[in-house]
């Protein structure tokens, strides 16, 4: 059927995970910021998702290209986002204990093993 590599169905799951993200800050930042330690502000939130869908347009390009090295910089940058944005949640939910804190280490952890994963691979 499909011959994806790691890198590729890596990509392809930030890709997904990028676009809800985006979507929930866009249709729900007030119920969002309510499991948050950060509080409610509409303009940041949707600053997030339009960053979101900018990384959304990186992943498409890099999933679309034949050219490897494309791929490998937007998994090497994806990579240190979401150790960053982990580490970030972790740091709000030491200091208060939140849902969206609590969401975000799980998901940036999953994603940072899953595209070490990929990147070891290629």
């Amino acid at each position: 059927m499909w011959d994806m590599k790691p890198l590729d169905i890596a990509l392809a799951c930030w890709l997904v995970a990028c676009l809800i993200a985006a979507l929930l800050q866009l249709a729900a930042p007030a119920r969002i910021a309510s499991k948050s330690a950060w509080g409610n502000a509409p303009g940041w939130q949707r600053e997030i998702a339009l960053w979101n869908f900018a990384l959304c347009v990186g992943i498409v390009y890099a999933l679309a290209s034949p050219d490897a090295l494309g791929k490998l910089l937007m998994g090497r940058i994806i990579t240190i986002l979401s150790l960053l944005f982990g580490l970030n949640h972790l740091a709000a939910a030491l200091r208060v204990p939140a849902l969206t804190h609590t969401v975000g280490v799980a998901a940036n952890g999953l994603g940072l093993a899953l595209m070490v994963w990929a990147l070891l691979a290629s």
